[in-house]
């Protein structure tokens, strides 16, 4: 689970170096910082999607859970119709954006590995090797919908793919076929088998697992909790990086050290939060980057 403190991945603790090459002063962050700031944006537009879905369940709850109990069915099946055509929408771009934010930050956590590894080698990439397998086998039955369903229907690009899931997956993606749930939708709907035939891809069968909104959520929920604790094992291992280790891992790129700091933020039991520069190093008579 995510540490008390840390709201946003841009709250771990990282290390910024101020160094000098060809004349001039650069400032950059390990991890870069921009990096995490798209990370933490890209989380907030899955916030904003969550937070649509949760209005618009407790507008129609009690007409999604009649539709279950197949009580006032016609009613229900009148009024929930653009709840419905939500829904597909919210499930389809939560699952693009939410593979693309892991994706980023899988990324992101490897170029951080990298640094690790060059500063110290009692950690690499090998160290969370387990850890970021089992992470990447969390989103692939979300990467199947993402690949075969929202981001480019199999329909659009077979690749190799047989009838029946060209056409099922039309069918899922235009919200044609789907399951009800007293919560919303269930993906996927009932599937066009031809000929007797499974939906097949180049590489054989293809089962899509069962998802909705809520279990979807929650899973990259947890998954996003997990990345922000390897983050936060991996920076507070580059943070206790020595100032001999940081120098000599600079000079492999000609770059001279200036100034060596770890920002972070800390929480005072108010829960007001302050960003906390804790200098480790510096040799410079002035704090003017330029």
């Amino acid at each position: 689970m995510l540490h008390t403190s840390i709201h946003y991945f841009r709250d771990i603790p990282y290390i910024q170096l101020w160094v000098k090459s060809h004349g001039s002063r650069q400032v950059f962050a390990i991890p870069d910082q921009q990096l995490i700031m798209s990370i933490d944006n890209t989380l907030d537009i899955l916030k904003e999607i969550e937070s649509n879905y949760q209005s618009d369940l407790l507008a129609h709850r009690n007409l999604l859970q009649a539709r279950c109990d197949f009580t006032n069915l016609d009613f229900s099946r009148a009024d929930l119709s653009g709840f419905d055509r939500r829904e597909i929408w919210r499930i389809g771009s939560y699952i693009i954006f939410a593979i693309n934010a892991h994706e980023v930050i899988a990324k992101t956590f490897e170029w951080l590995l990298i640094n690790l590894n060059n500063l110290s080698s009692l950690f690499g990439k090998d160290s969370f090797k387990g850890c970021i397998e089992t992470q990447n086998q969390a989103v692939e039955k979300y990467k199947l919908y993402r690949n075969k369903i929202f981001a480019h229907p199999s329909f659009c690009r077979p690749r190799g793919d047989n009838l029946s899931l060209r056409l099922s997956s039309i069918d899922w993606f235009a919200g044609v076929s789907y399951g009800f749930i007293p919560t919303g939708i269930q993906l996927p709907g009932a599937s066009r088998i031809l000929n007797d035939e499974p939906l097949k891809g180049s590489k054989g069968e293809i089962k899509f697992e069962t998802i909705d909104f809520e279990l979807m959520t929650n899973e990259f929920k947890t998954l996003f909790e997990k990345w922000c604790s390897l983050f936060i094992s991996a920076s507070e291992a580059l943070t206790s990086a020595s100032k001999d280790q940081i120098v000599s891992y600079c000079k492999k790129y000609n770059l001279e050290v200036q100034l060596i700091e770890v920002l972070k933020y800390i929480e005072d039991p108010e829960g007001k939060r302050t960003q906390v520069h804790d200098v480790l190093w510096s040799c410079l008579t002035d704090r003017n980057p330029f």
